[in-house]
């Protein structure tokens, strides 16, 4: 069932989707309108966006109202989100290739939560933001900090750094628990946390921690709503193995946990999303993948990850930037051919020590909760690693 308001004003859409059953109310039903988890926001390409909240108990359905940044006192959109399942209510919002940013407003009961997202054009004078980090499992007093580090680097540019967030994976310490999810990635006691959910809609991959990936598919179905269009029917792998396009960049998302066999079917996909002349302009191509090609120490050389990446070179793959996490630092490698591979582990799970001498792919270190700000145009990515305190730890400058 498919609701749609439009206005020609904002040209904007709002989709609200019915996926599971309804909720079901008996006279016993008690409502507490607070939310346990969210609003969270995916990027599912092509200018989509799906706004999650998961509420506390079977609620009314909150209420959502888009505007365009720069049209505050213009036409607003507004949708009352629909039920899919497990108290989650969302709500797909498409922007119909209007670049700029959006303001929303979340409303349940007396409670209301603002937040943001900025859909790019590819227009070369508008840079394309995105933060990089993940490995945001076990400590979330200091994944806190990392978000509190990136909305303050936000802040001060939020015409151009209002991007969206790569998380490299490893969201939780156990992946198959839902207590972790509530007081870890979703934590409602760290307010940073809560607040960065809001304003970077994110893209990301699987992590070991994630194991089976059906509570991370609960709250990430990426792959569902992939384009803004619906995909009921996907076999258990490809949950996991999708590719997006955001303004000047394409992510392809890779997995190297799913069933061997269906790997010649997962190298397929992301190698044709990755040749040269694979979208009408130039895009700078980002290979996601959880384990590090080539490690700094902690972990060893992934060797499914190196499997993976021969597999999609040897099939045609232009890949410019290979972003991993794994491992508790940050790493740049730069590999025979030239190409970048950075390590972005320093979420908030205990940070490690990483070696500079691992290997003489090893460039460059650091111990620190950290994260990554790229800014890309057709002709330019600029990297910029900060860490908590917004001090540089080091800078890559990419061009073509």
């Amino acid at each position: 069932m498919v609701h749609m308001i439009s206005t020609l004003k904002l040209r904007l859409a709002v989709w609200g989707l019915l996926l599971g059953v309804c909720v079901i109310w008996s006279g016993h039903a008690q409502t507490d309108t607070s939310l346990a988890k969210g609003p969270w926001t995916l990027y599912v390409g092509k200018g989509a966006f799906l706004l999650r909240c998961q509420t506390a108990k079977t609620n009314p359905a909150p209420v959502l109202t888009i505007w365009q940044e720069k049209d505050k006192n213009g036409t607003q959109a507004k949708i009352r989100m629909t039920h899919a399942g497990n108290n989650i209510y969302q709500a797909l919002v498409r922007t119909e290739a209007s670049a700029g940013s959006y303001g929303y407003e979340l409303v349940l009961g007396s409670q209301s939560y603002r937040g943001a997202f900025r859909d790019f054009s590819r227009d070369p004078q508008v840079p394309t933001c995105l933060y990089m980090v993940g490995d945001t499992r076990s400590l979330p007093d200091q994944v806190d900090a990392v978000c509190k580090a990136m909305l303050e680097d936000r802040e001060k540019n939020p015409a151009q750094r209002q991007g969206i967030w790569v998380h490299t994976g490893d969201w939780v310490v156990a992946g198959r628990k839902e207590k972790f999810w509530q007081t870890e990635f979703f934590s409602r006691n760290h307010p940073n946390i809560a607040r960065a959910l809001r304003y970077f809609p994110l893209v990301g991959c699987r992590g070991n921690h994630e194991n089976d990936g059906n509570l991370f598919f609960r709250y990430f179905p990426w792959t569902s709503w992939l384009g803004g269009t619906e995909h009921p029917n996907l076999e258990p792998w490809q949950r996991f193995v999708y590719v997006v396009d955001y303004g000047h960049v394409r992510i392809a998302v890779a997995d190297t946990y799913i069933d061997k066999a269906h790997w010649p079917a997962m190298t397929e996909q992301l190698a044709q999303a990755l040749k040269p002349g694979s979208s009408p302009t130039p895009l700078w191509h980002i290979l996601l993948i959880h384990e590090p090609i080539y490690s700094a120490g902690g972990h060893k050389d992934s060797k499914k990850s190196k499997q993976l990446f021969t597999a999609l070179k040897k099939a045609g793959a232009q890949i410019d930037l290979v972003v991993a996490g794994h491992n508790h630092y940050y790493a740049k490698c730069i590999d025979d051919q030239g190409l970048t591979h950075l390590t972005l582990g320093g979420g908030g799970a205990p940070v490690r020590q990483p070696n500079p001498n691992a290997s003489k792919y090893v460039r460059k270190t650091a111990k620190a909760l950290s994260f990554a700000r790229a800014l890309a145009t057709p002709t330019a990515m600029e990297i910029d690693v900060l860490d908590t305190r917004l001090q540089v730890i080091d800078q890559i400058r990419l061009k073509r």
